[in-house]
């Protein structure tokens, strides 16, 4: 904000306590400089701040037809007062000389707060993909963060467990994924268990076949009773057995023998208790654990079928987490009871051969103003938006407290410019790209050949021979 200094006298004068001065409409400010004007509005009686009169909107007397009272030069400031109601003879002229006198007196009490460049940002659209390199690392920690706001609550005694498939009673991996999920059999094995806390992530077999899924699934013991446990039978009792010999009493347990005979029952598979409970010892080493599998991208990526298959579930949780772990002012959603039709899925595979690979242009300084169609830009071609006017211009992020470079337009005509630059259409004559914009349809080959990669990937990078599977002989 632009203060200029303020006088010994002028309130005296009477100048801003006139009636006219109160009555009238509001003196706009012009300082004329290269690169446009800015604009405000003067502060009466010292106390008012300053508002910013937006370029092009009339006062309301000008808006009303009033006369122009006074124009002069005002510190370096054009000066035009209009007055709402129309004034002739000696009550105009008393006017026009008061605000003279403020001029040739150098008496400015006023507030300039320039008007704001704008500043148009291009935001690169992502596919917000589980499956996609690029976005899952923020996804899963994102989640993580959530988890470990609700680790004490949610999993004071965790434990990991695996279950797999039985592949016997599956043709393909993709029908065994899509029974289990549809029937909600580790739901419903939670359930019948009284487990009421639980998180299973999702993970597919590399080693052999097709990418088998199995899932991984942190429950919390706290609610469960004890059992008495023997190892070598493989039995549970919930009351003290007569001789404690061979038996172990467990504080929290599951009762796996009756698990498995469920999941047997449905043809899932079997559950094992993990391998990795040896390793965790805290229940955030536990969450982190389990992150793992959700963040990291698989030697071999994803089979075909993961990757064409609409809306997969990389992770699941219990109805009670998923209540603890809500937002203290989110509201409550409401059942619609005449609910649009939902919209058609789209494969994984389309959406990741597109992230980043598409722009919106958005106004940061007017966030009711929508954003525009999305512009398909490869980033390759910065060099040509930095021709066409576009600018880099550094930010600063508060949570992470680091700066940020985003490229944008500060001006619309270039971003005009650049528009009509990306969607430019050649004569039909000229082909392969006679029928679309030119960069479209560059951008589109990209898309394609990246979409091949990704489907191609599974074969062509067959798994890697382990050291178990290879075995290994000691030195000598």
């Amino acid at each position: 904000m632009i203060t200029a200094p303020i006088l010994p006298g002028f309130y005296s004068s009477g100048i801003l306590s006139s009636p006219e001065w109160r009555k009238g409409g509001k003196p706009s400010f012009t300082r004329v400089h290269e690169g446009g004007d800015e604009r405000g509005t003067f502060a009466r009686d010292g106390l008012a701040k300053a508002r910013a009169n937006v370029a092009g909107k009339a006062t309301p007397g000008a808006a009303a037809g009033g006369d122009c009272k006074a124009n002069f030069i005002l510190g370096g400031y054009k000066v035009t007062f209009f007055e709402d109601a129309e004034k002739r003879g000696k009550e105009k002229r008393e006017l026009e000389n008061r605000l003279r006198m403020v001029a040739e007196n150098h008496f400015p009490v006023m507030a300039i707060q320039p008007q704001k460049p704008e500043f148009i940002q291009a935001v690169h659209q992502r596919c917000q993909s589980w499956l996609c390199e690029h976005c899952k690392k923020g996804k899963a920690e994102e989640l993580r963060k959530s988890l470990l706001s609700v680790v004490e609550i949610a999993f004071a005694n965790p434990k990991l467990f695996t279950f797999t498939t039985a592949r016997e009673f599956y043709a393909s991996p993709e029908e065994a994924y899509k029974t289990i999920t549809k029937q909600k059999y580790i739901a419903r094995a939670m359930k019948g268990m009284g487990i009421h806390r639980w998180f299973a992530v999702l993970e597919f077999q590399e080693e052999e076949g097709q990418g088998w899924p199995h899932w991984h699934v942190m429950i919390d013991l706290s609610d469960l009773p004890g059992l008495w446990y023997n190892k070598e039978n493989q039995r549970y009792l919930k009351t003290m057995p007569k001789t404690i010999a061979g038996w172990l009493f467990i504080p929290h347990c599951v009762n796996l023998v009756r698990l498995n005979r469920l999941l047997k029952k449905w043809r899932f598979g079997l559950c094992q208790l993990s391998k990795q409970n040896k390793r965790v010892t805290t229940p955030e080493h536990a969450i982190n654990y389990m992150m793992k599998y959700l963040s990291v991208m698989p030697d071999r990526h994803y089979s075909q079928w993961v990757y064409n298959l609409p809306r997969i579930r990389m992770f699941s949780r219990s109805w009670e987490l998923a209540k603890i772990m809500r937002k203290p002012n989110a509201k409550a959603s409401v059942k619609n009871p005449h609910p649009e039709p939902r919209a058609k899925a789209r494969p994984p595979v389309e959406r990741i051969a597109e992230c980043r690979y598409k722009i919106i242009m958005v106004n940061r300084d007017n966030p009711q103003e929508k954003p525009g169609k999305p512009i398909l830009f490869d980033r390759e071609w910065m060099g040509l938006a930095a021709v066409l006017g576009a600018v880099q211009v550094e930010r600063y992020d508060k949570r992470r407290k680091r700066f940020y470079t985003v490229w944008g337009f500060k001006d619309r005509a270039a971003l005009q410019k650049f528009r009509s630059v990306m969607l430019y259409t050649p004569p039909k004559n000229i082909m392969p790209y006679g029928k679309e914009p030119m960069h479209q349809w560059h951008v589109k080959q990209k898309m394609e050949a990246r979409r091949q990669e990704l489907l191609a990937w599974w074969d062509d990078h067959p798994p890697e021979k382990s050291v178990r599977q290879v075995g290994f002989q000691k030195s000598a």
